[in-house]
C-alpha cells in the first residue's frame, strides 16, 4: 500500500479562510462562467493546454522543482468548484504532485501560503492557467511563454472545436498575454466563458 504524502484539511475554518486569501488572486462563483483574475504587481499570466504536454506526469517533476526553486516546499490545493469545498497540503516533490493528480477535483486551485504564485486547473475548458512573477512562469512551463500561446492560437483555428470555444482562446491570449501586464494592482481581468450565439448552439463537429 502506498504511503499518502498529501495531508487532507479537516478544519473548515481553515478551509474558509483559504478561501478567503485566495479571493486577493482569482474570484469566481461558477467555474468559467463567472472567473477573474486579480492583478498583481510584477506577474504575468498564460494560459497552456490541459493536456500531456503541459500537465501530467512527464511535467510533474519539473512541477515540483520549480515550486521548490520558488520557495515553496509544499503547496495548498482547493478544490474550485465543490461546495462545500475541500483543501490539500500538498508537498512540492514528485510523488506529491502524482498523488494529488488522483485526487483532484474538477476544479483546483494551487498556491501556496505566501500567496506567490497561482496554478489554476480548469479541465471543463481544457486549460490550465498559471499567474506570477515571469522567472516563476517561465521555469513552470520549461520554454518561453510565447511557444505556451502560440501552442492555444494554433488550437484556436481547428475546424474540430466549437467556433464559440475558438473564438474564446483567442480572446484568452489577447487578455493575458497583452491586457494582464497593463493592469494596476488589484484591478480585474474577466476570463468568463462567453454564452453560445444561437446560430452556433446546433454545430456539429465535422467529421474527419
Amino acid at each position: 500500500m502506498v504511503e499518502r504524502v498529501y495531508q487532507k484539511v479537516m478544519s473548515t475554518e481553515q478551509i474558509n479562510a483559504y478561501c478567503q486569501s485566495i479571493q486577493q488572486l482569482i474570484q469566481g462563483e461558477r467555474e468559467d462562467q463567472d472567473l477573474c483574475l486579480v492583478k498583481q504587481s510584477g506577474w504575468i499570466a498564460v494560459c497552456a493546454e490541459d493536456d500531456s504536454r503541459y500537465y501530467g506526469e512527464d511535467n510533474f517533476s519539473r512541477f515540483a522543482s520549480t515550486f521548490q526553486k520558488h520557495g515553496s516546499d509544499q503547496f495548498i490545493a482547493l478544490s474550485w468548484s465543490q461546495q462545500p469545498p475541500h483543501a490539500l497540503i500538498v508537498p512540492s516533490t514528485l510523488e506529491g504532485f502524482s498523488q494529488f493528480s488522483m485526487q483532484r477535483s474538477m476544479w483546483d486551485v494551487l498556491f501556496p501560503y505566501t500567496l506567490d504564485w497561482l496554478f489554476l486547473l480548469a479541465p471543463t475548458m481544457d486549460l490550465i492557467i498559471v499567474a506570477g512573477p515571469p522567472d516563476f512562469v517561465q521555469d513552470l512551463f520549461g520554454c518561453n511563454v510565447r511557444e505556451v500561446f502560440n501552442d492555444i492560437l494554433d488550437r484556436s483555428e481547428s475546424k474540430y472545436l466549437h467556433p464559440t470555444y475558438c473564438r474564446y482562446l483567442k480572446s484568452l491570449v489577447q487578455k493575458l498575454e497583452v491586457e494582464y501586464p497593463k493592469l494596476k494592482h488589484g484591478d480585474k481581468l474577466d476570463l468568463s466563458f462567453p454564452e453560445v450565439p444561437e446560430e452556433e448552439k446546433l454545430w456539429k463537429r465535422p467529421r474527419s
